[in-house]
C-alpha cells in the first residue's frame, strides 16, 4: 500500500474541498528568563502550543458554486468544527482567518486560505477556594467555637 492509498477526502464540517498541501505550525510554549550578572540564561517549559494550519483548499468543476457555498457557510460558523486533512484524518479546530479567491480568468474554480488553530478542550483551569481564604469570615469563628467545645468536653469529661 503506497502513501497515496492512504489519503483521505478533505473537508471541514463535511464540506468537501481539495488542497495540494499544508502548513502545520506547533512548538513549546517557552518562557526565557536573563539575570543580571549572570552568563547563562534559564528556561522554563510550559507546555505545548497549540497546534495551527495554515491549509489551502479549492472548489472546482461545474459545481464548484454550490461546493463554495457550502465551505463559506462552514467556515462562518461559530464554535469548534471537524476539519479533515488528506494525510492525517479529523482534527477538531476553530476558524481564526480566511480569504476566499474567486478569478474570472479561473472560472469553475475558488480558492480558500485558511488559518485552522486546534480548539482543545476547557477555556481555562478552574479556580478553588484555598484554605486561606476559607478561614476569612465566618469559617474561622467556626473553627474556634469547634475547638474550644472539643477542649470542654475532654477536659471535664
Amino acid at each position: 500500500m503506497t502513501w497515496r492509498d492512504n489519503l483521505r477526502p478533505a473537508s471541514f464540517r463535511g464540506a468537501r474541498c481539495h488542497t495540494e498541501d499544508r502548513r502545520k505550525m506547533g512548538g513549546r510554549r517557552n518562557v526565557h528568563h536573563e539575570y543580571p550578572k549572570r552568563d547563562q540564561p534559564a528556561v522554563e517549559d510550559f507546555g505545548r502550543r497549540q497546534r495551527r494550519w495554515r491549509q489551502r483548499c479549492y472548489c472546482i468543476g461545474a459545481t464548484y458554486m454550490a461546493e463554495r457555498d457550502a465551505m463559506l457557510d462552514a467556515l462562518e460558523r461559530g464554535g469548534p468544527g471537524t476539519f479533515v486533512d488528506h494525510w492525517t484524518g479529523e482534527h477538531r479546530v476553530v476558524v481564526d482567518d480566511f480569504t476566499m479567491i474567486e478569478t474570472r480568468e479561473e472560472g469553475g474554480f475558488v480558492l480558500f486560505e485558511i488559518d485552522f488553530a486546534e480548539a482543545g478542550g476547557a477555556a481555562a483551569p478552574i479556580a478553588l477556594a484555598g484554605a486561606a481564604s476559607l478561614l476569612i469570615g465566618g469559617a474561622a469563628a467556626g473553627l474556634v467555637n469547634n475547638a474550644v467545645s472539643q477542649f470542654r468536653s475532654r477536659f471535664n469529661g
